[in-house]
């Protein structure tokens, strides 16, 4: 009969069970005789593991604390930086335009998928040049303008109420590693765009 184990941290090469971000981050892993869970904060997940043995056997806890910390160091030591967000190229004779999506970038404003929602992209140029920018957004409400910035360069253009779109032309960037970030801003609003098109 399979024991359930609770702890602060888990452990495994063995069979992932649950990678759930909950309150907090939660996951369990099964050798076959020991459930070993990480902040499970009810019962739902895991409605039959009712016998917590974590107290009793910390010699088990510690032996899968540290399977996890040496399978975790292994697949975390991949890349020099293993943990920086991937970059989206542009520029290359691949795909030509670039769609920058919500799904896409690393958020920074309101709650992750909400309408008012804002974040940045982060993109490699392989190849210097003047890029053209169309950002679409829901139809504005009011007049307004788009901010755009790469890099830490800014540009803006008003826009009218009912107007989707704005395209901003000739905009340079350089040679590899960039930053772009499009906020629509109408009267005490701000916001992100719902997507952004890069083209050369």
């Amino acid at each position: 009969m399979r024991q359930r184990l609770v702890s602060g941290i888990i452990g495994t090469a063995f069979r992932l069970l649950l990678s759930y971000r909950i309150v907090s981050d939660a996951y369990a892993i099964d050798s076959n005789q020991y459930l070993f869970l990480h902040y499970i904060p009810t019962r739902q997940f895991v409605p039959l593991e009712q016998n917590d043995l974590a107290g009793q056997r910390p010699d088990i806890v510690r032996a899968m604390r540290k399977q996890y910390e040496e399978w975790f160091a292994d697949v975390s030591g991949t890349r020099a930086d293993n943990y920086a967000p991937p970059r989206i190229y542009i520029g290359t004779t691949h795909k030509n335009p670039v769609v920058l999506t919500r799904q896409d970038w690393r958020h920074v404003k309101g709650r992750t998928w909400a309408a008012d929602s804002n974040g940045y992209w982060e993109l490699y140029a392989a190849k210097a040049g003047n890029y053209d920018i169309k950002i679409d957004f829901p139809a504005a409400k009011t007049d307004g303008e788009v901010l755009l910035e790469v890099s830490g360069s800014k540009t803006n253009q008003t826009i009218n109420k009912g107007e989707t779109s704005a395209k901003f032309t000739d905009i340079s960037i350089d040679k590899g590693f960039n930053r772009l970030m499009a906020t629509l801003i109408l009267a005490e609003t701000t916001k992100g765009p719902w997507h952004v098109n890069v083209s050369w």
